[in-house]
């Protein structure tokens, strides 16, 4: 206590207390503990208090509740906002015990209770009010700096509880989510416009991981944003702290290209189909027929003719199967055309059974919203693996819709891979630029033992 003593001399001790009594008990009290009596100011009114806090600043105000003109809570208010820089310690009595401890509640440092003073207990009070003003002060500007930092933080950030419900954001994630802003309690995966979507943010939260996650609304407008999330623990309680990058620029310029290089891919099989079939083709059907003309009673040279001939068929034929594979007329037709004709044309290869599920629904779908010749490409890339590498006797594939989702699940049987020690080919690798450029998720699963299974995934949404 003597410590606190030697500093009372030098600390301001403004009184507010309209009862002339229990100001003369509160100013002794203050000079016994060494407050010296020049610094000890005293009012009965908030209006003198008010003409006076314009000149001067007290170290700690000590106030009644209860003025001619303020009472109760009110009191408190009006003071704290004419004072706001000071700590305010309540004087209150026996009866007005609940607002002192209203006001305690919304701001004041703590209360006295007049006529049950001690020296000691006041003291302490006085200088532990004094001491907590300051590192409360401290605290909220620093939580105003972080505030202040935080708000101004140009990529998107949100702070999330265990149950994805946002507990705070920054102005860039409101920017960025203008489609459906974020709200303080509001769940996380209510900001995106589609379960689909909701349910791949999931995920990534979960394995603490970067996702591409594709946002389109109903609006038309589509964007991509990269998020990335990590999980923090306050005692029991989860916490998340998730950013989002804004990609839409960079993505929508990449799937333009791809777009474009597969446009230009495909018009070159196209023509390259077309100069097979119009040009080498039919040169190898006028070159057969002057073979034709050269049979005659020369038993050799008619094996000789045969044999040219035999040879200049089976090219035709594998002019016809590039010629088609290149570019397949049935597409003309539909989507679902094509694959009939492609499982027809496959089937029993390698005594492989190829099997294409459909429904009525589906056979009857205009699959021009979508990427048709993407789709059937990477099916017959999906085949032709299975034919060269799996050992399979039967490959299926299942045309479904769930709402509004489109899927299709093509799978073998065969013998699988370890995908772990098996690097992406050419082949896969188109498979995932096709399936990119045409809106689709594509996951591919195989286990050594247990077959190949391929799953492409589109909301009908993304393609209006």
């Amino acid at each position: 206590m003597d410590s606190f003593l030697s500093r009372n001399e030098i600390l301001k001790i403004w009184v507010v207390e309209d009862n002339p009594g229990d100001l003369l008990l509160l100013q002794e009290l203050l000079l016994d503990l060494n407050f010296t009596s020049k610094n000890i100011h005293t009012f009965s009114d908030l209006l003198p208090l008010k003409e006076a806090l314009e000149n001067d600043h007290p170290d700690v105000i000590l106030l009644d509740l209860f003025l001619p003109n303020y009472s109760g809570l009110e009191t408190f208010e009006k003071v704290i906002e004419m004072a706001p820089s000071c700590p305010i310690i309540i004087l209150s009595g026996l009866d007005n015990m609940e607002a002192a401890l209203s006001c305690v509640s919304i701001g004041a440092q703590d209360y006295l209770i007049k006529g049950e003073m001690d020296q000691e207990l006041a003291n302490k009070m006085i200088h532990y009010s004094i001491e907590r003003f300051k590192n409360t002060g401290a605290l909220k500007r620093s939580e105003e700096k972080y505030r202040q930092l935080f708000s101004a933080i140009p990529v998107a950030v949100l702070s999330l509880d265990g149950a994805l419900n946002i507990i705070d954001f920054n102005e860039a994630s409101r920017s960025l989510m203008k489609n459906s802003p974020p709200e303080q309690g509001k769940n996380y995966l209510e900001l995106f416009p589609n379960e689909f979507t909701a349910s791949e943010a999931l995920t990534a939260l979960a394995e603490e991981g970067r996702k591409l996650l594709k946002l389109s609304y109903p609006n038309g407008e589509t964007y991509y944003y990269e998020q990335s999330a990590e999980v923090s623990y306050f005692g029991s309680n989860k916490r998340y702290l998730v950013t989002l990058l804004d990609r839409t620029e960079i993505v929508t310029k990449e799937l333009n290209k791809i777009k474009i290089v597969h446009e230009t891919l495909d018009e070159e099989r196209n023509r390259f189909s077309r100069e097979l079939h119009d040009g080498l083709a039919q040169n190898l059907v006028v070159a057969n027929l002057r073979l034709e003309m050269l049979r005659g009673s020369d038993e050799k040279k008619n094996e000789i003719v045969k044999a040219s001939q035999d040879a200049i068929n089976s090219s035709i034929n594998l002019l016809r199967s590039i010629s088609y594979n290149l570019s397949p007329p049935e597409l003309e037709r539909g989507m679902i055309a094509a694959l009939k004709a492609l499982f027809n044309r496959l089937q029993n290869v390698n005594s492989i059974e190829f099997i294409l599920i459909t429904s009525e629904f589906v056979e009857a779908f205009d699959f021009s919203y979508f990427d048709e010749y993407s789709i059937y490409r990477i099916i017959q890339e999906f085949t032709n693996n299975s034919i060269k590498y799996s050992s399979c006797n039967e490959v299926s594939c299942e045309i479904a819709f769930d709402e509004d989702v489109l899927g299709i699940v093509i799978q073998d049987n065969g013998k699988g891979f370890d995908q772990a020690k098996t690097s992406a080919g050419i082949g896969l690798q188109n498979m995932k630029q096709r399936a990119f450029s045409a809106g689709f998720t594509m996951e591919l699963i195989s286990k050594t033992g247990a077959g190949t299974r391929l799953t492409l995934t589109s909301k009908m949404i993304d393609h209006f």
